[in-house]
């Protein structure tokens, strides 16, 4: 209105998450670093800030990340999102793989896609990214997850010939 003075502006950035799992297994151990608060960092609806240095990062280096979430009523998904965060200096790079199973049976999950993220160029500034790995829709009881990390880092990279460290916080399940 006419003598009205505007406030400011606020952007606020809100991640859908249809499902939250029953129960979460983390089948591989995070670095000593990056333990996050547990399995309860991926599914907690909190992402972690923009900073490899806050504590609610889950990291992976040598092993992959294997997590398994279960549904006690089965659920109908056709999408998952891993959160993450890049930082090339720091040798934080994306997954060079992941891959997304699923089924009523923990011991007869199928594959239900896979997804090879970009690998940063060596100037890229830190990002936080958010994997998306889109399926036809299944009804699942049992959701697994695997993210490989890079097992050698390219031959522009201070680090070389090292692994790369693979960064989460949250798994969103539309």
């Amino acid at each position: 209105k006419a003598g009205w003075k505007s406030s400011e502006i606020n952007n606020f950035t809100f991640y859908r998450s249809a499902f939250k799992p029953d129960s979460i297994s983390l089948l591989s151990i995070p670095d000593i670093n990056y333990k996050g608060s547990g399995t309860k960092t991926l599914i907690d609806g909190q992402l972690a800030e923009a900073d490899i240095n806050n504590t609610n990062w889950q990291g992976f280096k040598e092993k992959d990340m294997l997590v398994i979430l279960n549904f006690k009523k089965p659920v109908r998904i056709s999408s998952t999102i891993l959160n993450s965060i890049v930082n090339v200096n720091s040798s934080v790079f994306p997954p060079s793989r992941i891959e997304v199973y699923g089924g009523s049976d923990l011991n007869n999950l199928k594959l239900l896609n896979s997804f090879e993220p970009k690998m940063p160029a060596q100037k890229d500034p830190q990002q936080s990214i958010k994997y998306e790995v889109k399926f036809n829709p299944a009804s699942i009881s049992y959701l697994k997850i695997i993210a490989k990390p890079v097992k050698k880092l390219p031959s522009w990279h201070p680090a070389k010939g090292k692994s790369a460290l693979i960064l989460f916080d949250e798994i969103l399940i539309n």
